[in-house]
């Protein structure tokens, strides 16, 4: 047989192999793991994504067989015609079959070596997998399945990140590195990011050396701000945002010691790791490392093309979290926002028959209270159809919050990002906690109607986003807390005066109880985009404990508004401590007085609509319907009037249309209060960032009374 004909004898050989794989098994009684030397010599590249491991390992016992066969045979021919016959030819053709051969059987020889260390850590990364996790969700490490010194061990963690078989597998090699705070890691990370081929591997790298929080690693990751891989920018924009923006939340929060981690299989403990970490606060002490730095103006001018163009909805979303923080140069924000309030007995409280308007696709909030016990958050009606309208002057990122006052959200859209929850001291007479569970709001829960799944405030990918109590049995600061106002938060909102190509509202469904939606998407407003859901309009709804400011009765045929009797129902001057320290809390400083809306009394029978406007509705102010001056259109007219006052007529002319059939074609006799602005921010506490520059809140508080005779 000539020695050209060894190839192709060689490869169909392997490929039997391959296929049967009984030569797997041989080769690992032929080539045991029994040298430390060979996991040495495991750092030799060899990079799976350009050869199947497994396919080389079954054919390796066959090779080398072969391999040795042809060597001995050879040199046993040499031997004999040296003695036998004559000189052995020495020509340079002569040995070229010996010198294939030879390069041959080193391959094959790599190629067991580095099969068999890759075996150990695919044992490593399966044990370290299955190993399990505490309460918290950590777990602990698992020792190598063979006995090692720490180099070796290194060596085969950074090899596991490199070419593990599955992303898990890589992420186990990165997690033993982070969690052991192995010395050179960080800058081991530095070197191999740029090389490494999985994506997603990539993405997680990066994050992990953000959370080092090393200025001089923003070089580094604007350069992954030009990769080709969708998560792979977005991760660096994530890096940059950490490293070069006041945005220390990620940091402060792996600090205060509440478990935190990456949200990735396995979980990655971070605490370690960033307990040797320097924040920029502590930066400016030596004059050595700068305070902060300046996201250079391409740079800033990337996150904002990302923000509007992204590819993909986490790219947007992550330039959002960024440009939060850096809104653009004169920017115009406005944000008007109205409600209703039905008051039932004094109860502020949801219309059953106004459930049936909400859209199917609105995502259902009904979350039960005890869900929140373990969260932190500042100290300390049902509204309808409250609506939030944002209008900007060119596409920026806005973090909203809103929270309901003694209530909490059943309804939301587009997607919010998170709850948000206050906590505090509840009213008298609520009872104390047991075992720390919250009571006040739990007959609020309605679990029934649906519940929001995939929230997480701050980055997505740490756990937890939110701050937790500090109570390792996660109670309450106190037994004597509780939760008083829960509501949501739009952390990453992309709003843009034009409907961008991405942005893609839901279909309405067909029915007069759902026009109302589609009467708002005509305000000429911005619109507005969360979790890859977009609409032009913020909306949610839900149901509150509180009692109306006013009571408002009928008594002889005149409508009398009266100072609500006390009791021990939850109202925010009980709760905070008077109405001087709620005006206070509100305002800041000295108090002032809140000041009180006009009210609008509408009778509609079989003779058409009467009215009444009060200018100034207070306790101990009267109206006799027999003097109702007002009738027909003007009726509606002195509402959107009052409104107009406060929103633009296109926003005002939205609202009287939702609630035109309710409030001025239905037969009764019902009762309109206004709010002032300051009275609905008592009500719905709202933070948002960055500041706008025009802000509008309107409130219509609705009563219903019993006309004399019905």
């Amino acid at each position: 047989m000539s020695w050209w004909a060894f190839a192709p004898i060689l490869l169909g050989l392997t490929l039997i192999a391959w296929g049967t794989g009984w030569l797997i098994r041989l080769e690992d009684a032929l080539f045991p793991w029994t040298a430390r030397q060979w996991l040495d010599a495991f750092q030799l590249p060899l990079n799976q994504t350009t050869c199947e491991w497994k396919f080389f390992l079954a054919g390796m016992p066959l090779a080398v067989l072969v391999a040795t066969w042809w060597l001995a045979r050879f040199w046993i021919g040499i031997v004999a015609r040296w003695l036998i016959v004559q000189p052995p030819d020495l020509r340079r053709g002569f040995w070229l079959p010996m010198l294939f051969l030879l390069g041959l059987l080193l391959l094959m020889a790599y190629i067991i070596l580095a099969g068999q260390v890759r075996r150990v850590g695919h044992e490593w990364a399966a044990a370290q997998l299955r190993a399990r996790t505490d309460a918290q969700g950590w777990a602990a490490m698992v020792p190598p399945p063979v006995v090692m010194d720490w180099t070796s061990e290194q060596a085969l963690l950074r090899r596991m990140f490199l070419d593990g078989r599955t992303l898990p597998e890589r992420l186990v090699g990165l997690k033993m590195m982070v969690d052991q705070e192995t010395n050179g890691a960080e800058q081991w990370l530095r070197e191999v990011l740029p090389t490494v081929a999985d994506p997603e591997a990539a993405a997680w790298g990066i994050r992990t050396l953000a959370m080092k929080w090393d200025l001089t690693d923003v070089p580094l990751m604007e350069r992954f701000l030009d990769d080709v891989r969708p998560i792979v920018r977005e991760a660096a924009i994530d890096g940059l945002g950490i490293l070069a923006l006041d945005y220390p939340g990620p940091v402060v929060l792996v600090r205060s010691g509440s478990p935190s981690g990456l949200a990735c299989v396995p979980r990655i403990d971070l605490r370690s790791w960033v307990e040797n970490s320097v924040l920029p606060g502590e930066r400016d002490n030596s004059g050595d490392v700068p305070y902060s730095i300046k996201l250079s103006e391409k740079t800033r001018n990337r996150f904002a093309d990302s923000l509007a163009d992204g590819k993909t909805a986490g790219e947007r979303q992550a330039a959002a979290s960024v440009m939060v923080s850096c809104p653009p140069a004169g920017y115009r924000l406005r944000l008007a926002e109205w409600g209703v309030w039905m008051s039932d007995g004094g109860d502020l409280k949801m219309v059953q028959t106004e459930l049936a308007g909400i859209p199917p696709f609105v995502h259902r909030t009904g979350n039960r209270i005890v869900e929140f016990k373990e969260r932190d958050g500042p100290q300390s009606q049902v509204v309808l159809k409250p609506v939030i309208h944002l209008t900007v002057s060119q596409t920026m990122a806005v973090d909203l919050a809103v929270r309901i006052r003694f209530g909490r959200p059943w309804f939301a859209y587009p997607k919010p990002d998170d709850f948000e929850v206050a906590w505090g001291l509840p009213p008298v007479g609520s009872g104390m906690l047991v075992q720390g569970v919250p009571k006040l709001l739990r007959p609020l829960d309605a679990p029934n109607f649906g519940v929001l799944s995939g929230h997480h405030a701050g980055y997505p990918w740490l756990r937890p986003g939110y701050a937790l109590t500090g109570n390792r049995d996660w109670r309450f600061k106190g037994d004597e807390h509780d939760i008083l106002e829960v509501g949501l938060r739009w952390q990453r909102m992309i709003v843009s005066p034009e409907q961008l190509a991405w942005m893609r509202p839901p279909d309405v469904p067909p029915g007069q109880q759902y026009t109302w939606w589609t009467r708002l998407r005509r305000v000429n407003c911005s619109w507005v985009s969360s979790q890859n859901e977009s609409e032009r309009f913020l909306y949610y709804d839900g149901p509150t404990q509180l009692k109306a400011r006013l009571g408002v009765t009928l008594v002889q045929d005149v409508v009398r508004f009266d100072t609500r009797a006390p009791d021990n129902r939850p109202w925010p001057e009980q709760v905070l401590g008077g109405e001087q320290q709620l005006r206070r809390t509100l305002r800041g400083g000295d108090p002032k007085p809140l000041p009180h809306g006009g009210a609008l009394i509408v009778s509609v029978d079989r003779t058409g609509i009467k009215g009444a406007w009060i200018e100034r509705a207070d306790a101990g102010v009267s109206q006799p319907l027999s003097d109702l001056p007002l009738a027909g259109p003007v009726v509606e007219s002195h509402l959107a009037a009052a409104i107009r006052r406060s929103l633009y007529a296109d926003e005002a002319a939205a609202m009287i249309d939702c609630w035109r059939e309710t409030f001025f074609a239905k037969p009764g006799l019902r009762v309109l209060l206004l709010l002032s602005a300051e009275e609905y921010d008592a009500l719905c506490p709202l933070t948002i960032r960055p500041r706008p520059t025009e802000r509008a809140r309107v409130g219509i508080v609705w009563y219903e009374l019993t006309p004399p005779g019905k």
